[in-house]
């Protein structure tokens, strides 16, 4: 016995069917709703199921209701599909409005944000979409936001916009990689002075960061490859080595990208031990001493070339020839001394520095005088006792 498929019924143009079938199928979605009302998928039906039938205020309305549902006001789900509609529906003031609610409300979703600025800008509102950002801001989000936020501004070549973003961004994520971003950022720019004083900045703020190693290597690299043309070396190479008074790794640390951002700077190694710092390079070391002794006690030990020169190996053969026969010569002289001190019979006894006395002044005592009654004898039980008469 063949099974019968089941088959929905055709709706056709009768006015009378049309509003039966709708009627019945809204009693459907709204038994759904009255049982399980937290259910988000239901009230997506429903709602997408009448903006099919293109009754457009139903739908908004079922999306409000769907709203009110504690359950479902935190969804960003919910909010994103309510806007949907209104753009698909063009209707751009009444999204504008459902975005305002949905970032207010979820200010930490940056889901929320980046398509509300999209929208903005695909309508080209650029000053709306501006604004939008600014208020994200005051949320302080992660690096992508303020990122998505200063690349927005070089969209419209808004390079002095980006430049007071970018200052903001360092003091809210105030992170190595920010310093090096805007630092990048002024390069590109041309402007190698503001991009150096981004790398100074960050080497006095983070010298106690984990990653402050990555600065030690990105900012050499970048003085050596912006080196002023035409500059004339005003010290020669030299190797200085420093004596540090530090009582803190913490300072040691600062002290090394202290002195790694200075011009001239080849090679710095640092003994903990004896707590020496050496430095090869072009360098003053007065001007060097001078802003270590910032963050420590600093001496100079010893200021010499960067190379020792190499002797050559005739002229130490020559020298050792020499020093053998002077040698030779002292011991004969020795020998011949001995010999006439035997033959004389007399021995010269060894002189000893006579002790030398000097007169120290004795410190000068001055007498206590002491009170006559200072303490004063009692011989009462209790003298200090009345006596009622």
């Amino acid at each position: 016995m063949a099974t019968a498929l089941f088959r929905s019924p055709k709706i056709t143009d009768d006015p009378t069917a049309l509003a039966d079938y709708r009627l019945r199928k809204r009693k459907e979605f709204e038994t759904l709703i009255s049982r399980a009302s937290r259910n988000k998928s239901v009230w997506v039906k429903y709602a997408e199921w009448e903006e099919s039938q293109k009754d457009l205020k139903r739908a908004h309305s079922i999306w409000e209701r769907a709203l009110a549902v504690d359950a479902l006001h935190h969804d960003h789900t919910i909010w994103l599909k309510y806007i949907d509609m209104e753009m698909k529906n063009k209707f751009v003031n009444h999204a504008r409005n459902v975005w305002d609610r949905a970032v207010t409300l979820l200010p930490r979703v940056d889901q929320l944000w980046y398509k509300y600025i999209h929208m903005e800008e695909m309508l080209g509102n650029v000053a709306g979409a501006r604004y939008i950002f600014w208020r994200w801001m005051t949320w302080m989000p992660d690096q992508h936001g303020w990122l998505s936020y200063i690349k927005f501004e070089l969209r419209y070549n808004e390079i002095d916009k980006a430049r007071a973003i970018f200052k903001r961004f360092v003091q809210c994520h105030p992170k190595v990689s920010a310093w090096i971003r805007f630092a990048k950022f002024e390069m590109e720019n041309g402007e190698i002075e503001r991009a150096r004083n981004c790398y100074e900045r960050a080497v006095e703020k983070l010298a106690d960061d984990e990653d402050v190693k990555q600065l030690l290597v990105v900012f050499p690299e970048f003085e050596d490859k912006f080196k002023k043309k035409g500059r004339p070396r005003k010290y020669e190479k030299k190797k200085v080595i420093l004596k540090l008074e530090y009582f803190d790794e913490k300072i040691k640390q600062k002290a090394m990208i202290n002195v790694s951002s200075l011009e001239g700077v080849e090679s710095i190694s640092i003994n903990s031990k004896e707590k020496k710092l050496t430095i090869t390079g072009n360098i003053d070391p007065v001007s060097l001493v001078f802003k270590l002794r910032k963050l420590c006690y600093t001496d100079i030990l010893s200021v010499g070339p960067a190379k020792e020169p190499e002797k050559k190996k005739d002229e130490g053969s020559k020298k050792d020839e020499r020093g053998k026969k002077e040698e030779g010569k002292k011991d004969d002289a020795k020998k011949g001394g001995r010999d006439k001190k035997k033959k004389d019979g007399k021995d010269e006894a060894q002189a000893y520095p006579a002790p030398m006395f000097y007169h120290y002044q004795q410190p000068y005592q001055p007498t206590v005088t002491v009170p006559a009654y200072y303490n004063y004898p009692s011989i009462e039980e209790d003298p200090n006792s009345c006596v009622i008469f």
